[in-house]
């Protein structure tokens, strides 16, 4: 009888018959503790969400990847044998050039540049008799993109499009300053997500034509600079159009 070899410490207790017993035999018999040689692991990929309304997607439903940064948490589940494991990332599928490992049986990633990088998990046992690759993990950031608005409606009771912001795509870098027509600063920010809701100061500035300058870079190493117009619509009060509010 053959078995296939135990991935955990195991011993056996192997069963007789009526005849072991005529033969003042015992019926069970236990075999010393069996050390396990082979190896083999359970892993998983879990991606971090991000609430952010203006951050266009890409890549299909559950793959793994999109809009850059994307964060990953990789855990791996070993049997006894394993000595030498660690996870490796690479830009290629055959790993030819390994750009990263990690020891630790969990650990988190911060996938920044565009194209498709692959992790995959390795394991062995003491003497290398015995080794284990995981499913290879496929992660895809697509190319970078912004696209600005140029009018919105500050100040509304209904809350739509109350907030000025971009429409983007694999940004890691970003910085964002509006101004009104004479120069002033009406307000900056560094994080694509967040926005404009037209105020100054706490008070919502008047209707008129204001103007934003970004500068940004992209997962695929794209820069960007761009300048152009807000409109501010549909609002009404008391002051000089293009004033800052008091």
């Amino acid at each position: 009888m053959y078995i296939d070899s135990p991935l955990t410490n195991t011993n056996f207790i192997l069963s007789g018959d009526r005849f072991l017993k005529a033969w003042n035999e015992e019926l069970q018999f236990e075999t010393p503790i069996y050390h396990a040689n082979s190896v083999s692991a359970y892993t998983e990929a879990e991606q971090l969400s991000r609430d952010s309304d203006n951050e266009q997607s890409s890549g299909s439903t559950g793959s793994l990847g999109g809009s850059a940064p994307v964060e990953i948490d990789f855990t791996a589940w070993i049997t006894d044998a394993v000595v030498f494991k660690e996870w490796q990332i690479a830009r290629d599928s055959e790993f030819d050039l390994i750009e990263f490992r990690e020891n630790n049986l969990s650990f988190s990633h911060i996938f920044r540049d565009a194209g498709n990088t692959y992790v995959r998990f390795a394991a062995a046992n003491a003497d290398g008799t015995c080794t284990y690759y995981s499913t290879t993990y496929d992660i895809s950031i697509g190319e970078s993109d912004i696209k600005c608005p140029n009018a919105f409606s500050p100040g509304t009771e209904d809350g739509v499009n109350d907030i000025w912001k971009v429409s983007y795509k694999s940004i890691i870098s970003f910085e964002c300053h509006i101004f009104n027509r004479w120069g002033q600063k009406m307000c900056s920010f560094n994080n694509p997500a967040d926005g404009w809701d037209g105020k100054y100061k706490g008070k919502v500035v008047p209707s008129g034509v204001y103007y934003y300058v970004i500068k940004a870079k992209g997962a695929d190493g794209r820069s960007y600079n761009l300048k152009g117009d807000i409109n501010i619509i549909n609002y009404e009060r008391s002051g000089s159009p293009g004033t800052p509010g008091s």
